[in-house]
């Protein structure tokens, strides 16, 4: 098959997260050599006075990505969109030949290209899902015309594949209704894996990664932090991600804290391999990738008990807390601090999140809707 991942969320830059996730998913597919795997996408550039169109072969999946001017208001804003993308389609699709499905990452936005595509070409399309918007946390998911036209592009979706299933009841509850499937987000399981025995001796400190967003909840992980201190006086607090300045400035003087930035590859697998704990209080998620490569790396995980980690029950030395209740995080950084995990995660997390298992599960899904 010939398959054409629309990608709603790109990295604007060398070091931007945003939508990461997607490549990861497009590269799994690629994985079984009979398919042709291609991504487009579409970003406002400030740089650029016309639309121009960049290629690039990343692991196996052929980038086109649309860079369009940057300005303008509502209906123009969403035009640019719209037509950047159908560039960047259209290039792909000279290169290399009509798609025989079109999936779409993040519904909002590109899915409503696909929803045109299907309406006046007939172009089947399937549907990605990561956005919180739709958690009854998020409320993100509101205004007439959003709602209005998700239900028109979700209703002509072949399938809808959100990454738990709290996201797909979630969206249920929006009267999105469709055939849905689960497809968590990818684990780099040849990166994310446990260390050697000098790095299981793991280093007094406490772990956050995140971009410390509001709901990333930072503030009780400082709390909890400077109690343990107490107990700990050299306990240290490690912060990583591509976090959100002013929200870091607000804590920059508080002493012990160290801030690591955006950390990838070894470096940061070597941060979960020596973490005591992986703190992580949010107040809600769609998935939370971190939490899956800490697991795969054996970090005990310190989490709010959140109805979106269902799939994380069956795993070692994960404890889902009572949002709020500081005794109860306390308790469980000490059981974490005095004992060794007593089994790996590494294969539980290889089972369920790996590259080659999400991609069987992925083009299983996708052979059944074209077939």
């Amino acid at each position: 098959m010939n398959l054409l991942f629309l990608a709603s969320w790109y990295p604007e830059s060398p070091g931007s997260r945003n939508g990461i996730f997607i490549w990861q998913h497009a590269e799994a597919a690629a994985m079984d050599a009979k398919h042709s795997v291609a991504l487009v996408a579409a970003i406002s550039d400030v740089s650029v006075k016309k639309i121009e169109v960049r290629r690039e072969l990343i692991h196996g999946v052929d980038h086109f990505v649309s860079h369009y001017p940057a300005g303008g208001f509502g209906l123009v804003r969403a035009w640019r969109y719209l037509w950047a993308l159908h560039i960047a389609i259209r290039r792909k699709e000279r290169t290399s030949g009509k798609s025989d499905l079109l999936v779409v990452n993040v519904l909002w936005r590109s899915g409503l290209l696909a929803w045109l595509y299907q309406l006046l070409f007939n172009r089947p399309y399937i549907i990605i899902e990561h956005w919180s918007g739709y958690l009854p946390e998020g409320q993100g998911y509101k205004g007439f015309y959003l709602k209005y036209f998700t239900r028109l592009v979700a209703d002509r979706a072949e399938r809808i594949l959100a990454v738990s299933n709290y996201l797909a009841n979630s969206m249920r509850s929006h009267a999105l209704l469709n055939r849905y499937s689960l497809l968590p987000n990818v684990v780099n399981t040849e990166l994310f894996k446990p260390g050697s025995a000098k790095q299981t001796d793991r280093a007094a400190y406490l772990l956050h990664i995140s971009n410390l967003a509001t709901e990333k909840n930072f503030g009780f992980v400082v709390e909890l932090w400077q109690s343990l201190r107490l107990k700990w006086p050299q306990l240290e607090l490690q912060v990583a991600g591509a976090y959100i300045t002013a929200k870091q400035q607000e804590y920059i003087e508080v002493d012990g804290i160290q801030w690591l930035g955006f950390l990838e590859g070894q470096a940061l697998a070597s941060c979960y391999q020596n973490a005591t704990a992986l703190c992580m209080p949010s107040h809600f998620e769609t998935f939370s990738i971190v939490i899956a490569e800490a697991l795969a790396c054996d970090c005990p995980v310190l989490a709010t008990a959140l109805p979106t980690y269902d799939f994380y029950s069956a795993a070692h030395h994960f404890f889902p807390l009572p949002a709020g209740d500081l005794t109860a995080w306390e308790r469980a950084f000490e059981k974490c601090f005095n004992e060794k995990p007593s089994a790996s995660n590494y294969n539980f997390v290889y089972e369920n999140f790996s590259k080659s298992k999400v991609s069987e599960k992925l083009l299983s899904i996708i052979e059944g809707v074209m077939n």
